[in-house]
């Protein structure tokens, strides 16, 4: 693991609008492309850039982002490129932030096969670009995915300074779906630690600010965040990982009943325009909590059955959760279904491609 006693001071002086010495060593180093980019380029250039990136995201949330993340960087290291080409003001700052996009969507994908490093990268890159574009809400999202990377290391302080700089853009931005998605994150990383009552009061704030949003302009970087079922999956997880951090086993049966049900309730409300990526980490969360509450039988039904989604994926993410359905099952050795799925899922991870389970 790389040394990040300074990224986050980075972060932070490039979300202030500094881009210092010490953030340019978190910067993705790039080689010559061969393909020529205009000389001169136009608004329809930008939304080339804009519509690759979207059609990429969809491949990434359908498949994982192991189907995305070689095109993706093949894309982008043309797409940079054109940064130096003549255009007007408005072309030139619009293309920053169709590049930030498509740097923050390359990040997410190197996050989700588990390339947390590279993923630091282009996330750092992206946010130096939004910056540069001035323009708050992308800025605010790409710090949203900076604080997922530190949370998938296990980081919950880390990803809470890199929350906390987001809703400050967002709230620069005038952006309450992004405030909202900030606070649930900030409930996720407050559950790492253990804060219950953190966490309750960040999900309030969350829920009040997509109160306040207008689905009709969210933004194509936090679209995801409000399709039916999504943020009752967050939920899911949030009561996932409190169960799972919680000391007192009374306690942690508590959470485990509530992430049951936010599960089911996340499967009920979600509709085709779903992730297929997320609706398999319901299930997941699903499977794990049902055998934490000491419904096995349904529990390892439903891990079967996910083992083979999850394997269908190029998600790291997805391999890695899995593990937490074995260290569930592991508290019931005496049954010899819950042996036979640690065995399977023990499998699972053995086999799975190493850069999606790094």
């Amino acid at each position: 693991m790389e040394d990040r006693k300074n990224f986050a001071g980075a972060v932070a002086s490039v979300a202030f609008g500094s881009v210092s010495d010490e953030a340019r060593k978190w910067l993705p180093e790039f080689s010559n492309g061969v393909a020529a980019v205009p000389p001169v380029i136009t608004g329809s250039d930008v939304e080339q850039v804009a519509s690759m990136t979207a059609e990429l995201r969809k491949l990434d949330q359908r498949y994982g982002g192991g189907a995305a993340v070689d095109a993706a960087r093949g894309f982008y290291g043309y797409a940079r490129r054109m940064i130096h080409s003549a255009a007007d003001r408005r072309t030139h700052r619009d293309l920053k932030v169709s590049l930030a996009d498509s740097s923050s969507m390359l990040g997410w994908s190197f996050h989700d096969i588990g390339d947390q490093s590279s993923a630091r990268r282009f996330l750092m890159n992206a946010l130096v670009l939004a910056k540069d574009a001035d323009e708050p809400s992308p800025a605010s999202s790409i710090l949203y995915r900076l604080g997922r990377v530190s949370m998938q290391e296990v980081q919950p302080v880390e990803a809470l300074k890199m929350l906390q700089l987001g809703q400050l853009a967002a709230q620069d931005a005038g952006d309450p779906a992004e405030v909202a998605r900030l606070h649930a994150n900030e409930a996720l990383a407050y559950a790492m630690l253990g804060k219950h009552d953190y966490v309750r009061d960040a999900l309030a704030r969350a829920e009040h600010e997509m109160g306040r949003a207008d689905k009709r302009r969210v933004s194509p970087w936090t679209t995801l965040y409000f399709t039916p079922g999504d943020y009752t999956g967050h939920q899911a997880l949030v009561y996932n990982s409190l169960a799972g951090y919680a000391k007192d086993p009374t306690q942690s049966r508590e959470y485990a009943v509530r992430a049951v049900a936010f599960a089911h309730q996340a499967t009920a409300e979600s509709g085709p325009d779903r992730s297929r990526r997320s609706r398999t980490f319901d299930r997941i969360i699903l499977s794990t909590n049902l055998i934490r509450t000491n419904e096995l039988d349904v529990g390892v039904d439903v891990a079967r059955d996910v083992i083979s989604e999850a394997q269908h994926l190029r998600s790291g993410r997805g391999v890695s959760r899995l593990a937490e359905i074995a260290t569930a099952a592991s508290q019931h050795t005496h049954n010899s279904d819950a042996v036979d799925l640690m065995h399977q899922l023990e499998s699972v991870r053995t086999t799975a491609p190493k850069a999606l389970t790094a």
